[in-house]
């Protein structure tokens, strides 16, 4: 993920060594698919789920 700009990896020069995760502006151009997808997985759970 970072290699495709959607992290950034932080290393924090301490003991124990602490290797720090943040998302990225770009990653946040996601969002739009992510909503539609969470929406499909909910469409999905009551199609299988009959209710």
């Amino acid at each position: 993920m970072e290699q495709h700009q959607l992290v950034k990896r932080t290393v924090h020069d301490e003991y124990p060594v602490l290797i720090e995760y943040t998302a990225t502006e770009y990653s946040k151009t996601l969002k739009q698919v992510m909503l539609e997808l969470h929406a499909w997985g909910v469409n999905h759970r009551k199609q299988i789920l009959g209710k």
